[in-house]
């Protein structure tokens, strides 16, 4: 059996079944697509060469300067609440780039996994990263929770760019049209110029 009740002003889903004519009821907090929350979305690519072993024995299973469990980590937050996330893999990122004196640009980036959040006033704000980056992609899969922690883990050793705040491209993935408007040549692996690669922490 399930119904509703408020708690402290708050909705709680109340199941109870009978078990030898015994009732055994718990409460799980009920989410309202209309609460909203805030969004912490962590971007980071393990180190490879941790030595777990090592870091148990003298360090308490941590990380120390000389054994770096990341080789970088970035964590960002929106700028206000929101009231919806929606997870779209292997779609097609619509990237505007502009440059001093020059009409802004806009290209169509394939293969990306884009976490949309929906802002309080309905404007929609995107991260993104390339598929191909991604190990692992770590998501609420309810969001009854005041604040959603989204985590990207990137695979060791694949080149990429990082045109924006909260967007990572592979260099695979990166159109021909742009490597042109950048001044590269087809198939080169340079990074285009005002892009920055993922900083050590």
């Amino acid at each position: 059996m399930k119904r509703v009740r408020i708690i402290d002003g708050k909705p709680f889903i109340f199941f109870s079944f009978n078990l030898r004519n015994l009732l055994f009821p718990y409460f799980i907090p009920a989410y309202s697509p209309r609460e909203l929350m805030k969004i912490h979305v962590t971007f980071q690519q393990n180190n490879p060469n941790f030595n777990q072993i090592y870091a148990d024995e003298y360090h308490g299973g941590e990380d120390s300067s000389s054994n770096w469990k990341y080789q970088w980590l970035s964590v960002l937050k929106a700028a206000g609440p929101i009231k919806n996330i929606h997870i779209r893999k292997d779609a097609v990122y619509q990237l505007t780039q502009s440059t001093d004196g020059v009409p802004d640009s806009h290209f169509s980036i394939p293969h990306m996994t884009i976490c949309e959040c929906v802002m309080e006033n309905n404007k929609v704000m995107e991260f993104a990263v390339s598929d191909s980056l991604l190990e692992k992609l770590v998501h609420p899969k309810n969001y009854a929770f005041k604040t959603a922690h989204v985590y990207f883990y990137f695979k060791p050793d694949i080149e990429f760019i990082h045109p924006r705040e909260g967007v990572y491209i592979a260099q695979a993935d990166i159109p021909q049209e742009w490597k042109m408007a950048s001044g590269q040549s087809a198939g080169t692996e340079e990074v285009p110029a005002g892009s920055i690669q993922g900083n050590n922490i």
